[in-house]
C-alpha cells in the first residue's frame, strides 16, 4: 500500500495467526514468483502474533491512531454457522471462536490513524455484517470488488478498503474474475501473481 503521492509504503501490519502460518505463506510465496526485496521496506514490516482483544498489547505497542494501513483476512465463519474443522490452526483461522469480525474492526478502528484504510477479504455472506461493523466503528467503507471464479458463477469472496473518518460514499469495483471458461488463470489473475 502506497498513500496518494508517496513513493513508498509508510508503514505495512498484518497480523497472523501463528508461526506456522507464516511459514507457509513464506514458502508459498517463494514457490510462486522471483523474489524481489526493497530493504527499506522489509525493515518496516512487523509481524504481530497477538490476540485481537487484548487492547492493552496494542495500546502498549502500538497505540491508538498510529496505523496507516491495516490487512485482514478474518475468520470466515460465524461462531457456531459451522462444523469445526479438526486442526487448532484452522479452527482458529476459519471460525470465529477467538475473536469475532467485531473485534477485528473495533481493533482496527482503535490503531488507524485518521483516513487510515482498513481492508479486508471475506466471504459474501458476512457482507452486511461486515460493513455495517465498519461504519458503526468511524471506518467508511470506500471500495468494494467482488471475486467471482469465473464469469457468470457467484462470487466467492469480497475485497473491501475503508478508510476511518471519510465522508460516506462508496465505489462498486469491475469484478475480479479468476478464471476463464476453459479453467485457464484469467489475464488479471496472471497479472496480480506476476505470471503474465
Amino acid at each position: 500500500f502506497k498513500p496518494v503521492g508517496a513513493t513508498k509504503p509508510t508503514r505495512i501490519q498484518c497480523a497472523y495467526i501463528d508461526d506456522k502460518e507464516v511459514e507457509r505463506v513464506v514458502e508459498f510465496i517463494k514457490g510462486e514468483s522471483t523474489a524481489r526485496y526493497d530493504e527499506d521496506i522489509i525493515e518496516k514490516i512487523k509481524v504481530i502474533c497477538e490476540d485481537a482483544n487484548n487492547h492493552s498489547f496494542f495500546d502498549k505497542e502500538i497505540g491508538a491512531g498510529n496505523l496507516d494501513l491495516i490487512t485482514c483476512n478474518p475468520p470466515y465463519m460465524k461462531s457456531g454457522s459451522a462444523i469445526l474443522n479438526k486442526t487448532d490452526n484452522k479452527i482458529i483461522s476459519r471460525h470465529e471462536v477467538m475473536c469475532t469480525l467485531d473485534d477485528i474492526v473495533k481493533i482496527s478502528a482503535k490503531l488507524l490513524k485518521p483516513m487510515g484504510h482498513f481492508v479486508v477479504v471475506h466471504r459474501p455472506n458476512r457482507l452486511v455484517d461486515l460493513l455495517f461493523g465498519m461504519r458503526e466503528n468511524s471506518i467508511e467503507p470506500k471500495t468494494i470488488r467482488f471475486v467471482h471464479p469465473s464469469a457468470g458463477k457467484p462470487p466467492i469472496l469480497f475485497l473491501v478498503d475503508g478508510m476511518k473518518g471519510a465522508n460516506r460514499d462508496i465505489k462498486i469495483l469491475e469484478p475480479l474474475i479468476l478464471y476463464d471458461e476453459m479453467g485457464n488463470e484469467s489475464e488479471e489473475l496472471k497479472k496480480i501473481y506476476g505470471r503474465e
